[in-house]
């Protein structure tokens, strides 16, 4: 359904910081009959924080989704009557989710990783005693960066957990990357091991929901092999999420 012109106004808002793209988190749409038909408003583009339409009298609904990393998601809905003539303003809201609303408890399947010694360790030994993050990274590679660089940005917060943290690698020469050796200097206690990455990244990203095919894989657990938390590839907020798990979820 084309966005047809009339003779209302609406004039909908956003909050600075906030990134909506039509159909991807957003939609809008008009009752016809029993039905809310969706407006077409791909073309559109906000001007600053701020988004005109003109359109025809009648009742409207807007449906706003919040994707959380595990899948699931969380809509907010407004409805409203808008008359010829009128005018009306709104804002654009996600529906907050909370920190437990983010995560899984998933039984994470066997595998095994070497440490620098070439002895193998086991997934139950990488995640006994509490939580843990598991980070199988690709050195000089970009999504792997802003991780690290994450890490370096709060490296306070960091500095509070790194005893939990491992890295994943492929070779002893990927400590020699300058952004991963900045990263191991500034936390000497993070530990390493090495993994070919051929199995366990399918195995494990399979497992948590998240693409296999996109590096870094980042892992938080609690309890022994047990995941509950997980991302792939490059996200915002990444090394925020990590913090909050460590710091507000209770260890078990």
């Amino acid at each position: 359904m084309k966005q047809q012109e009339g003779g209302a106004v609406l004039t909908l808002k956003k909050e600075a910081d906030a990134v909506w793209n039509y159909y991807q988190n957003w939609t809008m749409g008009r009752l016809v009959g029993n039905e809310y038909v969706s407006l077409n408003l791909t073309g559109r583009s906000w001007e600053g924080d701020t988004l005109e339409l003109a359109l025809i009298p009648g009742t409207y609904r807007i449906i706003t989704t919040n994707r959380l990393p595990n899948g699931n998601q969380f809509a907010w809905e407004k409805t409203f009557t808008i008359k010829e003539g009128g005018q009306r303003e709104e804002t654009l809201r996600l529906r907050e989710a909370q920190l437990g609303d983010m995560l899984e408890r998933i039984s994470l399947p066997e595998f095994e990783v070497k440490d620098s010694a070439g002895n193998t360790v086991t997934c139950a030994e990488l995640t006994k005693g509490g939580k843990k993050i598991l980070m199988w990274l690709e050195e000089s590679r970009e999504p792997t960066e802003h991780i690290l660089n994450e890490m370096l940005e709060h490296a306070e917060k960091f500095h509070e957990f790194e005893n939990s943290i491992s890295f994943m690698i492929r070779t002893p020469e990927a400590k020699q990357d300058p952004l991963l050796a900045k990263v191991l200097k500034m936390f000497p206690n993070v530990s390493i091991y090495y993994d070919s990455f051929e199995e366990n990244i399918e195995l494990l990203g399979r497992r948590m929901y998240v693409d296999p095919d996109k590096l870094p894989l980042i892992l938080v657990t609690n309890g022994e092999s047990v995941g509950i938390y997980a991302t792939s590839g490059y996200n915002v907020g990444t090394g925020d999420m990590l913090i909050r798990i460590m710091e507000e979820v209770p260890e078990v």
